[in-house]
């Protein structure tokens, strides 16, 4: 779940996320985004045969879900992605960073406390 439509964005077509997905593949897009910018991003992928479902989440990123949560709750998913035969190439790593984030930070640190986490491990500067 990423924060904002601009992310979602940036992931999709900056990063090469859409060029990456099979045709027939649903893009979820649960940000906080503006529906009227979640449809150009629709167009797009529905030219190439990928679904994207808008489901965003009531705006805010309040407290919550614990990292132990998101491990169990993206471990399931990548099992049962794998268990059906659905690829699914970033579930594994989604696990391994919540593990990483729950051993650092603790089972039950907030999830909003990803990003600032993100932050630590890719800057020198002392966190704040």
């Amino acid at each position: 779940m990423l924060p904002d439509g601009e992310i979602v964005r940036n992931v999709l077509f900056d990063a090469g996320a859409a060029a990456a997905l099979p045709k027939g593949a649903i893009v979820l897009d649960m940000s906080s985004s503006d529906p009227v910018g979640t449809c150009a991003p629709g167009e797009v992928l529905s030219a190439q045969g990928v679904t994207l479902v808008d489901a965003p989440v009531s705006g805010a990123f309040d407290s919550g879900f614990s990292a132990g949560l998101m491990v169990k709750d993206v471990g399931i998913a990548a099992e049962l992605a794998r268990a059906m035969g659905v690829a699914a190439p970033f579930a594994h790593d989604c696990v391994a960073v919540w593990q990483k984030m729950a051993a650092a930070l603790g089972a039950g640190a907030d999830h909003t406390e990803f990003f600032r986490f993100g932050e630590r491990r890719g800057s020198t500067k002392p966190a704040d």
